[in-house]
């Protein structure tokens, strides 16, 4: 049985859901209390059954609910429907473009509460963040409401003085305790997953929140066929011009570049920021050393394809390419094994 809902346990109006076989016409449900919406997953929905959801909201912890009870789930954006989408407008795109939809297996259960914990640890640092700047510009603005009290401090003296106005702030302290205590589960999580203590934990640089990202954002190895199709959903991959002439993968003003963006970033913060900057040393980081130098004699030869790229760019582009095809031959090996 297929199911399509636009789930939500806040509104006070009835929530429809719309459930189907692929031969047979549709049935409508309507949903009035939280009581009678979890009563319906818990009890309507069964192992076997694919549900279609909208993302946002409580979409991962639905989803992570119904994976954990045998049940595939499918999610599409918004933005890829409508506005004001409804359970029928989400089976109508069920049954017309279901390539629209992300499906999650019952068997990426580990995967999903990983993304969740993930994205809510990110969450909290980006609140830490906000609370924190909001209580420093408060102390500067004190210092300038009361500048004879700070007219001796030297600039190092008023950053002390602000980063401790900061730290007793309680609602600050609580955030920042909410955030380890998320970050301390989010890494044992990570730690104890076979993948991470097979393949990851032996890239220097790659600790358990690089990790989280890498394999959070790729899901699954074998979604893609080879390891030149990872090496560009990661952005490290070939596009060809429509001049026909084949090029190192960027993103173009106007136009998809077909990457994940968290995915590409965090493949350039493990290899320039943990492994060239903070490093250097390590395979990762001598082999970027090397392909710079490689670059920029190509370049003074004039023997590099577009003119426009930068040494460094090129560099980056190539050892990043050669990251992402090792991570998938060790990825495979490894669910081989």
């Amino acid at each position: 049985m297929n199911y399509a809902l636009n789930f939500s346990l806040v509104k006070e109006e009835a929530v429809t859901v719309i459930g189907w076989e692929e031969d047979k016409r549709g049935s409508k449900f309507s949903l009035n209390t939280p009581r009678e919406r979890l009563q319906f997953l818990r009890e309507t929905v069964k192992s076997g059954d694919r549900v279609y959801l909208l993302s946002g909201g409580i979409s991962r912890e639905v989803a992570t609910f119904l994976a954990k009870r045998g049940i595939e789930v499918a999610i599409v954006p918004a933005s890829k429907i409508g506005k004001r989408t409804t359970a029928l407008q989400i089976a109508k795109k069920a049954r017309e473009e279901p390539e629209a939809f992300n499906i999650w297996h019952p068997e990426e259960i580990s995967i999903l509460e990983l993304r969740s914990l993930l994205k809510k640890w990110q969450e909290m640092v980006e609140e830490r963040k906000a609370v924190g700047n909001r209580l420093t510009s408060a102390f500067y603005a004190q210092v300038l409401q009361n500048p004879e009290e700070y007219f001796e401090k030297t600039a190092s003296d008023l950053s002390r003085l602000a980063k401790s106005f900061r730290d007793k702030n309680p609602l600050y302290a609580m955030l920042c305790s909410q955030e380890q205590e998320t970050k301390r589960v989010l890494v044992q999580l990570v730690t104890e997953m076979p993948l991470y203590q097979e393949v990851f934990s032996l890239i220097e640089g790659c600790g358990p929140l690089i990790a989280a990202r890498i394999i959070a954002y790729t899901r699954r190895i074998d979604r893609f066929p080879n390891a030149a199709a990872y090496a560009t959903y990661c952005g490290f991959g070939l596009r060809i011009d429509p001049n026909g002439e084949v090029r190192r993968q960027r993103r173009r003003k106007g136009e998809s570049s077909g990457r994940h963006e968290g995915l590409y970033y965090t493949i350039r913060y493990l290899l320039i920021e943990q492994q060239f900057r903070r490093f250097k040393r390590g395979k990762w980081a001598e082999f970027l050393q090397q392909r710079i130098l490689h670059e920029m004699e190509k370049k003074e030869k004039g023997l590099s394809t577009n003119p426009n790229d930068t040494p460094t760019g090129r560099a980056i582009w190539w050892i990043g390419n050669r990251f992402c095809r090792e991570i998938y031959k060790k990825w495979k090996e490894f669910e081989a094994a």
